[in-house]
């Protein structure tokens, strides 16, 4: 008799399999465990003096922070250029504005304005002089502190003063195992993210009322900075606050080189000598409509009179998707007024920008050697006389 040939139901080979891996499942599972401990807030506490204790004794550390944080259009990301070099010494650019600390002293200035700084005294370290205005760089707090209390401040970038430290866990990230400190104050969770072997932060999020703000480093330390900290103040002049750092009167007027309608070109640096008069306008714009023809009286008057003076209307922030719309829009617009100054198109705003027109109509008066001798804001029905004065004013002190 033959024996039987019992065939197994696909349940019982799966059951079989499943017992089989057992052991390497209770294994894998463990293991993925292990890279999610969670460690005390004491182990916390000693990782945030190790973290500490790297960049003080960094000599120098350059570093790039993209922070990005939600704002009305959507998410934004601006970028600080950091250098830290002996002591206190430290400088962060964003945008337009830089901030250093030399020795005892801190200097802020701008870029695309080369007559102004602030200086003042150091307090501590370069963000807590400049308060309420914020840096996103914990590196600052972090190598002044003298405490545990003082760094989970620093971890909170200075702006959440009762931020506490919670505990410590390891987490895998783009295959990674890094330690993540947790932190909370009333309204905002913050996570900090630092590399396991270097203690150096990774990144640091933000979780509060306002939406989540990220800062991603890409942090080096160096032996020493290659690039000098501070700026050559002998051509500067001191102002008081960052509020001061604006463009104005008896400052040079920025260059720029706009086309006109017919397609030439205008560019501000070769009209030296010349009185310049600028209006900033566009066509949507009521009181600029209301102002043109007082510019146009003003041009007619230079005119007649022979003078050395030069007047553009700066056509700017047209509310039209390209460039071909807006010269179409402004050309249909200056032929209907029948005008006869010439206007030129600041097509990226870039110029308006740059002379910091703030509401429209904006008009400046430049003198012959470049500098601002005055400004305008809004429509004036007497602005051809005012207008009159300024440039007579500018021609008398040219000699």
């Amino acid at each position: 008799m033959k024996p039987s040939i019992k065939i197994l139901s696909v349940a019982t080979l799966v059951a079989i399999a499943l017992i089989a891996a057992l052991p390497f499942i209770i294994q894998a599972n463990a293991e993925a465990a292990a890279s999610m401990t969670v460690g005390s807030n004491a182990e916390a506490e000693a990782l945030v003096k190790e973290i500490a204790k790297v960049y003080k004794d960094a000599p120098a550390i350059v570093d790039t922070i993209s922070v990005t944080w939600p704002s009305r259009n959507g998410p934004r990301t601006d970028y600080f250029y950091v250098l830290i070099g002996k002591g206190t010494d430290a400088q962060i650019s964003v945008q337009d504005h830089t901030f250093a600390a030399k020795g005892n002293q801190v200097y802020i200035w701008r870029k695309s304005l080369a007559s102004k700084y602030v200086k003042m005294n150091l307090n501590k370290n370069l963000l807590n002089t400049i308060k309420p205005n914020n840096l996103p760089v914990p590196y600052l707090g972090l190598r002044s502190g003298k405490n545990s209390k003082e760094y989970i401040k620093a971890l909170g970038i200075g702006i959440l003063p009762q931020l506490e430290l919670i505990d410590v866990e390891q987490v895998i990230q783009d295959g990674s195992k890094y330690a993540q400190l947790n932190l909370k104050d009333k309204t905002t969770t913050v996570s900090v993210l630092v590399d396991n072997d270097t203690k150096l932060i990774k990144s640091i999020k933000m979780q509060g009322p306002r939406g989540l703000r990220t800062l991603q480093m890409k942090t080096k330390i160096l032996s020493s900075l290659k690039q000098e900290i501070g700026i050559d103040t002998s051509k500067r002049k001191a102002v008081a606050t960052i509020k001061d750092l604006v463009l104005g009167v008896g400052d040079f007027a920025p260059g720029f080189d706009l086309p006109t309608l017919d397609g030439d070109s205008i560019n501000l640096q070769q009209l030296r000598g010349s009185v310049v008069v600028l209006d900033f306008w566009a066509t949507w714009c009521g009181p600029c409509r209301l102002g043109l023809p007082k510019l146009q009286e003003f041009s007619d008057w230079a005119q007649k009179e022979n003078l050395d003076i030069e007047v553009f209307a700066v056509d700017t922030r047209e509310r039209l998707p390209t460039n071909q719309k807006k010269l179409e829009i402004v050309k249909q617009f200056w032929k209907s007024r029948r005008f006869t100054m010439t206007t030129v198109m600041d097509y990226d705003n870039s110029v308006a920008t740059a002379f910091e027109v703030g509401g429209i109509p904006y008009s400046v008066v430049i003198g012959p050697d470049g500098r601002i001798v005055a400004v305008h804001v809004g429509f004036n029905p007497n602005m051809a006389e005012v207008l009159k004065r300024d440039v007579m004013k500018a021609l008398a002190e040219a000699g």
